[in-house]
């Protein structure tokens, strides 16, 4: 049986591979195809344009595509803003975006426990596989950072807070009615 295919060598324009991406992807490249659920491929690829002309710009500046499932469906690592890791996201091939986890380490400990909620990863056939990714976390001492809940539906919409603004420092010129 194949192994899976594995692509991180490089992210698309203005993006970086995480290290424990590429740590996992050389690992998963080594795992016979279907032991850990069934994805085409773990790859980094810029967004389709086509998944939503609409917010094509705003997803391809910060987000990209890290794994692709059989049925078009994308998992994307997105920018969440200032000091929060990248957050974890379903471009599903129907239009439903959600988030599946708050970081890259919360996602794939949730794949270890087959609860991503993503059929083609948490299928009972990827058990085996599923229990040698968490001996792998485990013994590479992978840990969830604490994050804020982010949520993706919400971000893509445009609903999302913004990222927080600078504090501008006070300035003897301003005026006391007009903060500058």
């Amino acid at each position: 049986m194949a192994n899976y295919t594995v692509k991180l060598s490089a992210a698309p324009n203005g993006h970086e591979i995480p290290p424990l991406l590429a740590d996992v992807g050389a690992w998963i490249g080594k795992q016979p195809h279907g032991t850990l659920g069934w994805f085409d491929a773990l790859e980094a690829t810029a967004i389709p344009k086509e998944w939503n002309p609409e917010k094509e710009n705003r997803l391809r500046r910060d987000a990209f595509a890290f794994m692709s499932l059989p049925d078009g469906s994308l998992l994307v690592l997105v920018n969440t803003g200032v000091k929060a890791p990248p957050a974890v996201a379903l471009l599903g091939s129907e239009g439903e975006a959600r988030t599946v986890a708050n970081s890259l380490e919360e996602f794939l400990k949730l794949w270890s426990q087959g609860e991503t909620e993503i059929h083609e990863l948490d299928d009972e056939e990827g058990a085996s596989g599923r229990e040698a990714l968490a001996s792998w976390l485990k013994a590479k001492k992978v840990k969830a950072p604490r994050a804020k809940t982010f949520d993706f539906a919400a971000w893509l919409d445009g609903d999302a807070a913004p990222p927080p603004r600078r504090k501008r420092r006070w300035s003897p010129h301003a005026s006391p009615s007009r903060p500058r």
